[in-house]
């Protein structure tokens, strides 16, 4: 899977709603650019334009429009990919069920 994570530019996951996506998270942790829809359990472990890019609550035309531009961001900006992929790759490599239970914890906490 590693392979197939650095073979590609960015994960694009606009998910309507999923609890926690793995292939997300193995995504980050390779320090590849993603973008996660906002209803995804993972966009609660992410900070937006820092470690991932995070689509707002839309459907239909407006959520293809918010994706286009966030794929336009990370076309024209060399800057921004190498941020969300050295930040991704230092906040979700640590992948294991420790980690995601602190980091769960925090997320309940907060809410």
């Amino acid at each position: 899977m590693n392979q197939l994570y650095h073979s590609v530019d960015a994960l694009i996951h606009p998910s309507h709603y999923e609890a926690y996506s793995l292939a997300v998270h193995e995504a980050l942790a390779n320090g590849l650019p993603v973008v996660v829809g906002q209803n995804t359990g993972n966009a609660s472990y992410c900070t937006d334009r820092v470690d991932a890019l995070i689509l707002p609550r839309k459907r239909g035309t407006r959520l293809v429009h918010s994706m286009s531009q966030m794929m336009s961001l990370l076309i024209e900006s060399d800057d921004l990919r190498f941020t969300l992929s050295k930040e991704a790759s230092r906040k979700f490599g640590v992948m294991d069920w420790d980690w995601v239970a602190a980091e769960t914890e925090k997320v309940y906490s907060s809410a």
